[in-house]
């Protein structure tokens, strides 16, 4: 199973995988060349190259600055058609445009491993926007989860208080 996830998520989301795979070499060699070329001159961010995503953080950029980001990134987005903008926490993320975020994955695992079993339920943690698909997805499925520094806990168990 751990192959399958790094690998992609067998075949409930072949296609997926596969279609995401085709951008690869475009991030690489155009978008992440075209973002840090256009942003170079814009002090305190940051771009993060990451398997299938580039990240431009912006956590310290001055604030009149910050406004500079969004029409290079919007510029990068119309030469590549197939990629889409995500937002997070000081930090904009380019990614395929295709049917795939951390709520998909939690779903995917979790049938792979079967809910309906008896044992430990799953812990999400995260405090991060991207992480919201898959607070979502738990939502009413499992007695625990956190979010963004607050704790959640279903009515029927008691335990963490944020």
């Amino acid at each position: 199973m751990a192959s399958e996830i790094a690998g992609g998520p067998a075949r409930l989301r072949e296609n997926t995988w596969n279609r995401a795979r085709r951008f690869l070499s475009e991030l690489d060699e155009a978008v992440e060349r075209a973002l840090r070329e256009r942003l170079a001159g814009i002090g305190g961010h940051s771009v993060e190259r990451k398997k299938f995503s580039i990240a431009v953080h912006y956590r310290q950029v001055a604030r009149d600055d910050v406004g500079k980001l969004r029409p290079v990134l919007d510029k990068t987005l119309t030469e590549h058609p197939g990629l889409r903008l995500g937002h997070g926490k000081k930090v904009f993320e380019i990614r395929p445009d295709i049917d795939w975020d951390k709520g998909e994955a939690v779903l995917w695992l979790l049938r792979r491993l079967g809910p309906e079993q008896p044992g430990p339920a799953p812990l999400y943690v995260g405090d991060d926007i991207t992480d919201e698909d898959a607070f979502h997805v738990l939502a009413g499925a499992r007695p625990v989860h956190r979010r963004a520094g607050t704790y959640e806990v279903a009515p029927d168990r008691g335990g963490l208080r944020g």
